[in-house]
């Protein structure tokens, strides 16, 4: 049985969660070969010190100064001992296990989104899956774009010097999938669901509010990678107008997000402009990008009532 490595960053999170979560990994995967790896990035002493108490034969603690998740799970590749590697979240669950019998690069695996009874399954025929198919879906299925629910070969990462880049603070996960993509893995499907995301839309707004420019350039640095892959793999354009529709969505709810920020008008007038240069969006991007153009006295309101929305749905 090929030992796993499970990396799972902490940032003061509630002891409670983080046990619930190392709880939901001992539970599934059993008696097979593991270890966690928990990696503390720069939380405060009170927290740190709880963290260091769960520490035992499978479960490994490691204290690195604040650096953002990509430099926490960075230093969980280094740390790991394991032959795969998958990555946890430390308010997620991992809900179910099956370990790849077969030689592989990247495992994908069903997941399931705030319910363990809302099960994604992956829009995949086979499971042997080539490079064109996986990126076929990854771009026009936000979905897959996370790394949680995955399972790595770490001699694949290392061969090919893959790491997160820890100057994106949006993105991350979908960029460093797409660096493996260009190295030209084996993927193999696993219809199963393993992980369970717990979806918090007010930990999205306030991470958009914190460096809002900042996501709006990852944004763009993401989109134009992944344009440049779809006419490297030669994929139907088409199907990329799904992802532009996703990206318009999302930048408009960042704006919404920072619509009473004071350097709020330079942050509409960058959306505007990005947006516009994308081809074909459908007819609700179109009128997000009317109403971005029409300013706050339209935007304001509709920020009052989607964050009211918000708050009564969490």
């Amino acid at each position: 049985m090929n030992k796993i490595s499970f990396i799972v960053p902490i940032y003061n999170t509630d002891i409670r969660k983080l046990k619930k979560c190392i709880s939901s990994i001992q539970r599934n995967v059993g008696l097979e070969s593991y270890e966690i790896n928990l990696i503390d990035d720069g939380s405060k002493e009170e927290h740190s010190k709880e963290y260091r108490r769960l520490v035992n034969s499978r479960i490994a603690y490691f204290y690195k100064s604040n650096g953002g998740v990509s430099s926490a799970r960075n230093m969980g590749i280094e740390k790991s001992n394991g032959e795969y590697l998958c990555f946890v979240d430390s308010d997620d669950l991992l809900v179910g296990w099956n370990d790849a019998s077969e030689e592989l690069d990247m495992a994908v695996y069903d997941i399931a989104f705030t319910s363990e009874k809302n099960v994604i399954s992956l829009p995949f025929e086979r499971t042997n899956l080539t490079v064109n198919t996986f990126y076929s879906q990854l771009v026009k299925n936000s979905i897959l774009n996370a790394v949680c629910g995955k399972l790595f070969k770490k001699s694949f990462l290392e061969k090919y010097h893959i790491r997160f880049n820890e100057n994106l603070v949006h993105g991350e996960d979908l960029n460093f999938l797409l660096e493996i993509m260009t190295n030209h893995p084996k993927i193999v499907y696993i219809p199963k669901c393993i992980y369970l995301y717990i979806y918090n839309a007010q930990t999205t707004n306030s991470r958009f509010k914190k460096q809002p420019f900042k996501i709006l350039n990852n944004y763009i640095y993401s989109f134009n990678r992944e344009f440049n892959l779809v006419k490297q793999y030669q994929i139907n354009i088409q199907i990329f107008n799904e992802r532009i529709n996703t990206v318009v969505k999302d930048l408009f709810n960042l704006y919404l997000v920072n619509v009473l920020m004071s350097d709020h008008d330079s942050l509409r007038i960058k959306i505007i402009a990005f947006l516009k240069s994308l081809d074909n969006p459908n007819l609700a991007g179109k009128v997000r990008l009317f109403l971005l153009k029409s300013g706050n006295s339209i935007l304001i309101p509709l920020a009052v009532i989607r964050n009211g929305y918000l708050k009564i749905k969490h």
